[in-house]
């Protein structure tokens, strides 16, 4: 029986205090049929003394001259890859031990023609307390995704078809330093079919001074993504219309008043629905120089919840 070879690709910078645990999480896989790419984002602490304490034949240190971001040093272990397969882990969380055995399972007996990705759930822990997060939609998702109704997708859970990625050159985009795994997904799903195991397989662990929302870097990502992909065909104008309106949230915390006006005016052209106008009536009323901290919170929460539906 063919066992397929697993390309795993650990991108790290900086996570010499962290990173002996994910490497441990995936040599203690039970599924043993693995390659480790550590891509060092050049590290300016011990990453590479803490790694090349790891003597398994599997794992293959890379380490940068140049920090670039984890979207290249990803590219770079994808570009590495000899494996049939590809998965991810940053270096500060770790997998379970069954995640990888579970998902070549679960690629072997999907029902699923075109499939290139299979997730799983997750546990997402901070020192405080912790969450967990299971996948509920299967198949062509990316209508789905894009309307809200998949969120979280965590690299750290994907297990991916190198074949599917290769053909059609899907690579993490090193313009972005922010939703660069969500931006991926779309590539993933625009080719083929999502499945998943719903077993929560990953820890992923967020500390208090790390992974902090940026809304500048988030304000770039929207604006390439809406660049990228308003002229495909799934693109369409309510899709198109709740990007202007998360772009128009982002300048208004940011303080750029014009372009959420703008912003605003190009979501409530495109789908006139109450979602828009609430948010248009809030860009309005902040541009007449009422305190954004100072609005209805209850109209506030109303318009979040409608535009996480």
């Amino acid at each position: 029986m063919n066992v397929p070879l697993i390309t795993v690709i650990i991108p790290t910078y900086n996570r010499a205090h962290l990173i002996e645990r994910a490497i441990k999480s995936v040599l203690g896989q039970t599924y043993k049929e693995i390659e480790v790419f550590i891509i060092d984002d050049a590290s300016t602490d011990n990453t590479k003394e803490v790694v090349k304490q790891f003597k398994s034949k599997c794992i293959h240190y890379i380490r940068l001259k140049t920090n670039k971001g984890v979207s290249n040093a990803r590219n770079i272990g994808i570009e590495k890859a000899k494996g049939e397969y590809i998965a991810f882990l940053d270096s500060d969380d770790e997998w379970l031990p069954t995640k990888l055995e579970q998902q070549i399972k679960a690629f072997q007996n999907t029902k699923f023609k075109k499939i290139i990705v299979i997730t799983c759930g997750f546990s997402f822990i901070r020192k405080a307390n912790s969450q967990q997060w299971t996948p509920k939609l299967k198949g062509d998702v990316l209508a789905d995704m894009l309307y809200g109704k998949i969120r979280d997708h965590q690299p750290q859970c994907w297990l991916i078809k190198k074949e599917l990625i290769d053909i059609n050159n899907i690579r993490f985009d090193i313009r972005m330093h922010s939703s660069e795994d969500w931006d991926f997904l779309i590539q993933l799903l625009k080719v083929g079919q999502l499945d998943y195991v719903s077993d929560i397989l990953v820890n992923i662990y967020q500390d208090k001074d790390e992974r902090l929302w940026n809304h500048t870097r988030q304000l770039e990502a929207i604006d390439i993504l809406i660049d990228k992909y308003k002229n495909e065909s799934f693109f369409n104008s309510r899709i198109l219309s709740d990007f202007y309106v998360s772009k128009a949230n982002m300048c208004l915390h940011l303080g750029k008043k014009q372009e959420a006006k703008s912003s605003m005016f190009n979501a409530f052209k495109l789908n006139k629905n109450r979602k828009t106008l609430l948010w248009s009536i809030i860009a309005i009323i902040i541009l007449l120089g009422v305190d954004k901290s100072k609005l209805s919170e209850h109209l506030i929460n109303k318009v979040r919840k409608l535009t996480f539906k």
